[in-house]
């Protein structure tokens, strides 16, 4: 397989790992007023949306690599 073709296939997945962050993120935006009465539930949904986030910033960062590696 050819570097190129490599770094496509990555791209396209790491656009696809993004998407489902971005899913999570806004599902669990909807999701937090109804929560927030429920401090231990609140809590586990904040600390799940911030690895989240930090995941999908390191996903990006690499997108944005590769893209401008090409």
């Amino acid at each position: 397989m050819s570097v190129n073709r490599a770094d496509d296939q990555e791209i396209t997945k790491l656009r696809h790992d993004l998407r489902e962050f971005m899913h999570i993120i806004g599902t669990a935006m909807r999701v937090l007023p109804q929560i927030r009465d429920d401090d231990v539930k609140f809590a586990e949904t904040i600390e799940l949306l911030q690895r989240d986030r930090a995941d999908a910033a390191k996903q990006l960062e690499r997108l944005f690599q590769m893209i401008a590696e090409k």
